[in-house]
């Protein structure tokens, strides 16, 4: 129900948006139109501009979880489809914009006859429509942790962070949060990667492009998932409500009822190959702060600390009792912190902002504690 209800949203507002953007550009780009729309006036721009906003503002209310994914559609076929769509929906636009710009381009200066404009309108609107619902069908773009741990013996890396701050990440606020990072703390910040193997992280970067998210293309989560996935499965606790336009595109989800997360956590703790936390004040992370300090050996634990001191030290506040020892009492200046056998914290040295070569401390310390 929820897909077809965003299937339906999605065709509605594109229509709607169409339409409006159709009676502000077609008196200029197209040729006997004229009549057949409403004349302008300050008042009613304002007004087209509201219902833009509104309708975007009504159809992501709509998007529905992965949690609910029924698909079908391989991973290739979703992205020869989603490169076809594009190229459909750049051509078409460029017709509809070109004789704004130029009159005087062969095949594209010229204005459109009312017949073609209804012809590459359906295209756009095709397109746009199309790409928005695409990946309610896609098969494995989405992998949850049970396909991912059915389809790999390793043990698995379990990512814990606070559900609050991963929405902080979406939005506008988190496609420039990266960049505000990089200004505030530029020795730890590890969203650009210096190897070309990390580079795309790991084929990420296209499932964010056709999921339409609206995090970061930098987005630090990524290059860690894409890292850490080299000791075993990356695997976390869906959000109960994310969507495929905010949701963390790092590790693979588990989506489990308010009555059953607890134990999910524990089952995975009791055969995990590393824990990885985001540092974060929320109440569920202290709970899975004390069940790691319970089930997992120090030396398997790492935590992501924030790039403010203000946050770290919220963070230190709410949960540093419940680890045997003390924390820096100022914020690691390289964000990351691992643990030797006794829980003592060390800070890892930044290497190039490299995430691969920043862990190899860590890594060593997984091998040494697997071999024993």
């Amino acid at each position: 129900m929820p897909r077809v209800k965003y299937i339906l949203r999605t065709v509605i507002v594109s229509a709607i948006q169409f339409s409006v953007l159709a009676w502000f550009f077609a008196p200029y780009n197209s040729i006997g139109l004229d009549p057949y729309l409403p004349k302008k006036s300050l008042f009613t721009c304002f007004l087209g501009i509201i219902i833009l906003i509104g309708a975007g503002a009504w159809l992501r209310r709509a998007v529905p979880s992965p949690a609910g994914a029924s698909a079908s559609l391989s991973r290739r076929t979703v992205k020869v489809l989603d490169g076809a769509l594009f190229l459909i929906g750049i051509i078409s636009l460029a017709r509809f914009t070109i004789p704004l710009i130029s009159s005087s381009l062969p095949l594209f200066g010229r204005r459109l006859q009312p017949q073609e404009y209804a012809v590459w309108g359906g295209l756009l609107f095709m397109s746009s429509t199309l790409h928005q619902i695409l990946p309610l069908f896609a098969r494995n773009i989405l992998p949850t942790s049970n396909e991912v741990l059915a389809n790999d013996p390793r043990r698995p890396v379990i990512y814990f962070r606070s559900f609050e701050k991963e929405l902080s990440k979406t939005g506008c606020s988190g496609i420039l949060l990266p960049y505000l990072d990089k200004l505030r703390a530029q020795k730890g910040v590890y969203a650009f990667s210096t190897t070309p193997g990390n580079t795309f992280y790991g084929g990420r970067m296209h499932l964010r492009s056709v999921l339409g998210t609206s995090r970061s293309r930098f987005d630090e989560q990524m290059v860690f998932a894409h890292a850490l996935s080299a000791i075993g499965p990356y695997v976390a606790l869906g959000r109960p409500t994310e969507s495929f336009r905010d949701m963390d595109l790092g590790a693979a989800k588990k989506y489990v009822s308010n009555d059953e997360w607890q134990g999910a956590v524990i089952d995975w703790l009791r055969k995990c190959a590393a824990v990885v936390m985001e540092a974060a004040d929320s109440a569920s992370l202290g709970w899975e702060i004390e069940q790691v300090v319970r089930w997992v050996p120090p030396t398997r634990v790492l935590v992501i600390c924030p790039h403010t001191e203000d946050e770290y030290q919220a963070f230190v506040r709410a949960h540093e009792h419940r680890f045997p020892r003390r924390f820096p009492r100022l914020k690691p200046e390289n964000r990351l912190l691992i643990f030797n056998n006794n829980w003592f914290p060390r800070e890892l040295e930044n290497i190039n902002l490299n995430v691969t070569e920043t862990l190899q401390p860590f890594f060593e310390q997984l091998r040494t504690g697997f071999a024993a």
